[in-house]
């Protein structure tokens, strides 16, 4: 399975890493979950199976 995170926090960056582990393919998006274009974009390009988000508004 492809998977592509978004959200580069301390739930995506665990993500990643765990997945890395087990061997899947997996991709972390840097583009800003607000800006739809750019994420629906991302997705298109990425083509994943599984979209995982771990985006958030943090600190406000």
């Amino acid at each position: 399975m492809k998977f592509l995170i978004v959200g580069n926090g301390y739930m995506g960056n665990n993500f990643l890493r765990h997945l890395k582990e087990v061997g899947e393919e997996v991709a972390m998006s840097r583009v800003d979950a607000t800006d739809y274009a750019a994420l629906k974009a991302e997705i298109e390009q990425a083509q994943p199976d599984v979209l995982i988000n771990c985006a958030g508004i943090t600190g406000k």
